[in-house]
């Protein structure tokens, strides 16, 4: 299959065809498997929060996922949110039922935040950071 110029081999590898890079294994993964979950940061420093049936959050260093300091503070999936791996927000999500509940981490804890009106699930969002995201 090729799209927007890459030929797509699997996860962890494609093949140029004049892009920008190469993708490579860093031969380690999280340490929790999870889906439906909310990630912020880049390759140099990231957080993975909630998903599947887990309120845990890991952190990247840019080589290796450790289990992070402060977990969501309930087991959350289907949120929205995003940000750095020092400034992220979980919005809404699954808990016991679809929430309301909005937490932002600061690159050691979660913190209750605002919640939203509206349950989300399922929507578009955005987050540059913990104090700037929206969600639809």
């Amino acid at each position: 299959m090729s799209r927007f110029g890459y030929t797509v081999l699997g996860f962890g590898g494609f093949t140029s065809a004049g892009g920008p890079g190469v993708w490579t294994d860093q031969g380690q993964t999280i340490n929790t498997n999870r889906y439906q979950c909310v990630t912020g940061g880049n390759s140099a420093g990231a957080i993975i929060a909630g998903g599947s049936s887990t309120g845990n959050s890991e952190t990247w260093d840019g080589s290796t996922w450790s289990n992070a300091a402060d977990n969501l503070s309930a087991n959350a999936n289907s949120g929205q949110g995003g940000g750095t791996a020092s400034s992220a927000i979980f919005i809404g999500g699954n808990r016991t039922s679809g929430s309301t509940v909005c937490e932002k981490w600061d690159n050691s804890t979660w913190a209750n935040a605002d919640s939203t009106t509206t349950v989300f699930t399922v929507g578009a969002r955005a987050a540059d950071d913990k104090d700037n995201a929206w969600v639809c």
